[in-house]
């Protein structure tokens, strides 16, 4: 069977560990878990998976849980609050094992600032990606240039997603600086394709009192390689090219058309920085969240 294993620390928050219902399907029954077991509520969330139908949403209080819970069905297990509903697996294999769900398609994990998704079974053979530009300066990068088999992770990434996704709509942007007046030309994205129409948009747009604002130039990129492939980049590309200040924020943005209403894409995480935190935000229910993250997602913009 496919699993993957959620272990980033023996002691894990919910931080970014709600699973979502599978894309396209409505939610059941809702079940709960609490420390004490009481009004109605279930001791324990391996107790509550097992007695869980698929689709179904478990519902877990704060406290602190020692369990090694394994999900094989689809279903939505949603902290109450992000940093104190804890999965404590000190002693454990792991916090969370994703075990026997379909590997080619991708995972939603619901997290305090924005929907991720992860596969469980990267599909391989990965092919090699050249961004080396020698003529074009690079305006800021995270791919992982020096990284030998990849230019960036394969199988996690924060989900770019139409309103009938069946996960409701989320759109994602990156935040870089440049260090001087650049002309951007060259603008490169890991993103990968899950479900519904096959297509994406990216903008470069200027900031907005610390958030993505309006949009300097949009693309619209179709046929996107599918997500938990490597190591393709979307490349997008201006003639004429568009002017940025140095020392002044800039986005790039990652959203969904019209025409891309159950669209299902995710924007690939970083493997050239696991440590600081890069500046991202989510646009969901018409509004952008602004936070930090390690490690960001994985583009490059390129000009001169």
């Amino acid at each position: 069977m496919n699993k993957a294993n959620i272990r980033q620390h023996p002691r894990t928050t919910f931080l970014a560990l709600a699973m979502l219902c599978s894309h396209g399907a409505l939610c059941a029954a809702t079940l709960c878990v609490n420390p004490g077991g009481t009004n109605g509520c279930y001791d324990s969330i391996v107790i509550a998976v097992a007695a869980a139908a698929a689709n179904d949403t478990i519902n877990v209080a704060v406290g602190t849980y020692s369990e090694y819970v394994v999900i094989d069905k689809p279903l939505s297990i949603v902290g109450e609050n992000g940093h104190t509903t804890i999965i404590e697996a000190l002693g454990l294999p792991d916090g969370f094992n994703i075990d026997g769900l379909n590997p080619a398609r991708g995972i939603s994990i619901s997290g305090q600032d924005a929907k991720m998704m992860i596969v469980p079974h990267a599909t391989l053979p990965f092919t090699g990606e050249n961004s080396d530009d020698t003529a074009l300066v690079t305006i800021f990068s995270n791919l992982a240039s020096k990284y030998p088999k990849g230019v960036y992770w394969c199988c996690s990434g924060y989900n770019v997603m139409g309103p009938n996704s069946g996960a409701g709509e989320q759109w994602m942007a990156a935040a870089f600086t440049p260090d001087a007046d650049r002309t951007v030309t060259k603008i490169e994205v890991s993103a990968g394709w899950s479900e519904g129409t096959n297509g994406i948009l990216i903008s470069l747009n200027n900031d907005n009192n610390g958030m993505p604002g309006n949009a300097l130039k949009t693309w619209n990129v179709s046929n996107l390689p599918f997500f938990g492939t490597c190591c393709t980049l979307l490349n997008v590309f201006s003639r004429q090219g568009i002017p940025v200040t140095g020392g002044q924020q800039y986005w790039v943005v990652l959203s969904t058309s019209a025409s891309e209403l159950n669209t299902v894409d995710a924007w690939n995480v970083s493997d050239a920085d696991q440590v600081d935190q890069a500046t991202i935000a989510s646009f969901t229910s018409n509004a952008w969240n602004v936070f930090q993250a390690a490690p960001g997602v994985a583009f490059a913009v390129k000009g001169n």
